[in-house]
């Protein structure tokens, strides 16, 4: 009878633990993605003529 149980909680518990690490991954992708939304409409927010001038980074790329 013991074995029968675990032989049928196993599943369920790497169902669960899937089903967890599933929205985790959603959660962080979220959460990137907002991240660098909030970034880009930060930097479009600063006049261009507030940003700091670095000519010679442009002479690296």
């Amino acid at each position: 009878m013991l074995l029968s149980e675990s032989a049928t909680g196993l599943p369920m518990a790497i169902v669960l633990v899937l089903a967890l690490a599933s929205a985790l991954v959603t959660v962080m992708a979220t959460e990137v993605a907002t991240g660098m939304a909030l970034v880009k409409a930060a930097r479009l927010s600063v006049p261009q003529s507030a940003a700091p001038q670095r000519p010679w980074i442009a002479s690296w790329v």
